[in-house]
């Protein structure tokens, strides 16, 4: 009846564990598929947000600044005018 008895104990503990195992499995399979898709097709590229040339603050600011300087879109005004 003992040697049952510690039997029964050691199917259990290999039970458990193999749960656990199985559980361990389970969550890495789960967190490798949440993660392998974004490290794959990482959509973020910096160079499609960062500013190229000046800005309207900068056109008004050189403007102001040099007398004699002609923005272009006002010389493409006067362009359209003189037609």
């Amino acid at each position: 009846m003992t040697s049952s008895l510690a039997d029964r104990s050691g199917r259990l503990k290999i039970e458990l564990a193999l749960i656990n195992l199985f559980e361990m499995f389970g969550r890495a399979a789960l967190k490798f598929r949440v993660l392998m898709p974004t490290a794959l097709t990482d959509s973020y590229r910096p160079e499609l947000h960062y500013m190229r040339g000046p800005g309207p603050k900068c056109r008004g600011r050189i403007s102001q600044s040099a007398p004699g300087h002609v923005s272009p879109k006002s010389n493409l005004r006067a362009k359209s005018n003189a037609s």
